[in-house]
């Protein structure tokens, strides 16, 4: 787990630790990833940049769903009045 700060290594599978985390803020971009939306910098056709420069691929079988989800969440941000992601 990559924390701002910080890496910790969990006795868990990536199924377990997923059940502990907000479905509306992380994003499961591939089978080995899960990310905090807040940190994604860019979004684009077949891989996400996040916030520290780590480009990761997207699943090509849900690119387009995971494209609607980070939308969706963008949406909420904007709705909400949140004046930052991050």
């Amino acid at each position: 787990v990559h924390l701002e700060d910080d890496v910790l290594c969990v006795p868990m599978s990536l199924a377990s630790l997923r059940e502990l985390l907000d479905d509306v803020l992380f994003l499961q971009v591939q089978r080995s990833f899960v990310v905090n939306m807040r940190h994604i910098d860019s979004f684009l056709a077949d891989r996400v940049v996040m916030s520290d420069g780590t480009v990761i691929s997207l699943s090509r079988s849900t690119r387009a769903d995971l494209r609607q989800r980070y939308q969706h969440f963008l949406f909420d941000l904007a709705r909400k009045g949140t004046s930052g992601v991050r």
